[in-house]
């Protein structure tokens, strides 16, 4: 009885402990992101920050909430434009090779975007504020596939080599196809 106790808990808590090693209890990502974006069918780049947190269920399967916000003008408006995004969804890492850790998600949730809108003939300074000029923000569903590849430095810090994702969104009825590229750091927490 005390052999088959002994090889019962080898069974159980041996495959525990080398599954505890590997799994991080989540990640903690930020960096750079270039985001460029067609909305109207006037395509144009943005630059700013992304940030993920992803809490892990398993080894390689997660959930995770991102959110990103990106800069810049547009050929559309001259004025500042800004561009936040928070999405929600799967993560699944794929912890196959050591020290290397590609992954892909699926997320969803909300985008909204301001762009000051200009009245016909007013003068205007790039950079500068307009007369008469108007502020119009939307907000529209946001949609992300895509993934990326993380390599390890120490134990609980990897460098997001690159994360590239197709990003859809629906302003003013309109579908608009976009492309976000990020790049920084990850941070392991737990084990």
């Amino acid at each position: 009885m005390h052999k088959a106790f002994l090889l019962t808990a080898a069974v159980v808590f041996v495959p525990l402990s080398l599954l505890a090693q590997v799994r991080p209890g989540a990640e903690v990502y930020t960096g750079y992101s270039y985001l460029n974006a067609n909305p109207y069918n006037s395509r144009f780049s943005l630059n700013g920050w992304d940030a993920s947190f992803t809490g892990f269920l398993t080894s390689w399967f997660g959930a995770e909430a991102d959110f990103s916000d990106h800069y810049g003008s547009s050929p559309l408006s001259p004025r500042f434009v800004p561009r936040f995004t928070y999405l929600f969804g799967p993560h699944v890492s794929f912890r196959i090779i050591p020290r290397v850790t590609p992954f892909v998600h699926v997320l969803a949730g909300e985008t909204s975007g301001s762009a000051a809108g200009l009245p016909l003939g007013a003068p205007c300074i790039k950079g500068l504020p307009c007369p008469g000029a108007a502020t119009i923000t939307q907000t529209s569903f946001a949609g992300v596939v895509g993934g990326g590849l993380d390599v390890k430095l120490t134990r609980h810090i990897s460098v997001r080599v690159i994360q590239a994702d197709y990003l859809f969104t629906n302003f003013s009825g309109g579908h608009q196809n976009d492309t976000r590229i990020s790049a920084g750091v990850v941070f392991t927490l737990g084990r």
